[in-house]
């Protein structure tokens, strides 16, 4: 692979966010466009399904924002079970 320079725009914070971070993360971005891709490329899927599919990712989303005590662990599994 050829190196070159490469300018990305973010609107992540410069404080918490290193430039050779902010090229670790960027190809994350990309799998969720092919993931989307993915769902509108087959909108044959009944409309139950798909919004079953949009309703776990949401939900995947909060446990991922979400913030709980060390106490309980740093694991989705544990996020969830601290909610239940």
């Amino acid at each position: 692979m050829q190196k070159g320079i490469f300018y990305l725009g973010t609107n992540l914070p410069a404080e918490e966010f290193s430039n050779a971070k902010v090229v670790d993360i960027y190809p994350c971005r990309w799998a969720i466009d092919l993931l989307w891709k993915f769902l509108n490329m087959y909108p044959k899927l009944n409309n139950g399904v798909t919004l079953q599919i949009y309703m776990i990712l949401i939900a995947y989303i909060i446990l991922q924002l979400m913030e709980i005590p060390k106490f309980y662990g740093d694991r989705l599994l544990n996020k969830l079970r601290y909610l239940q």
